[in-house]
Parts: structure tokens; C-alpha cells; sequence
């Protein structure tokens, strides 16, 4: 995570899924750390880089159910099944899921997945 601080200048988060929210477990805050001083460690799935990561792997029957009622945080949040499937297409191919000011205006977030050795 420091890496990562060090080369793009930006916050770095580490966080879990834990039912339908992401908790961040550890912050390394970037050289503008101002905008965010107003963000809980916690955030829904759907609007948020490391959430649609963990959606990225669900099966279409949950994401149907997940997304069946789902309210907007900005005109940028994808609030329906099928507008996630295309995004959940471009995460699995890129390994990267973008928060576009998905959860906050004036916010966008990268998110890459951290798996075990155990992971196929």
C-alpha cells in the first residue's frame, strides 16, 4: 500500500467484504486527503471500486436480486442489473474496477483485487 502511495501520490485503502458492504480495514491517506475527511469506513458494494469488485464474482441470479432495488448517490452510480453486467464484463477482463463519482461527486476510486495463494 505504500508503494502504491508513493508512486501515484493518491490514498490507498484496504478493504473486506463483509454482506452487502465494504469495510475499509486500513487507509494510507494521499497528498489531498481533504475531500475525504467526510467518508465513513464503510460503503455499499454497488457504488464503490473495491464493492463492485467483490460483485464482479457473484453469479447473475444474486446481482439480479442485489440490484432489484438500489437507490442513486450521484448520476454516475449504476443502480440496474444489466448496466452492471457490461461493467462486470470490462472488471473481469481488466482486473480493475473504477468508482466513476459513483459514491461521492468529486471522488473516483481504482480498485485491483488482492488474492491468496490458495486462489485458482
Amino acid at each position: 500500500m505504500k508503494k502504491i502511495r508513493e508512486m501515484t501520490g493518491e490514498s490507498v485503502n484496504l478493504g473486506i467484504r463483509y454482506e452487502d458492504e465494504v469495510i475499509i480495514v486500513n487507509t494510507i491517506n494521499g497528498e489531498f486527503y481533504q475531500l475525504q475527511t467526510t467518508l465513513l469506513p464503510v460503503s455499499p458494494l454497488y457504488c464503490s471500486g473495491i464493492g463492485k469488485l467483490f460483485l464482479s464474482e457473484c453469479d447473475d441470479k444474486y446481482l439480479e436480486y442485489y440490484f432489484s432495488e438500489l437507490p442513486a448517490r450521484t448520476i454516475n452510480t449504476i443502480t440496474d442489473f444489466l448496466t452492471f453486467k457490461e461493467h462486470q464484463r470490462k472488471i473481469i477482463n481488466s482486473g480493475i474496477s473504477i468508482d466513476n463519482e459513483e459514491y461521492e461527486y468529486g471522488l473516483s476510486c481504482y480498485a485491483v483485487p488482492i488474492y491468496n495463494k490458495k486462489r485458482n
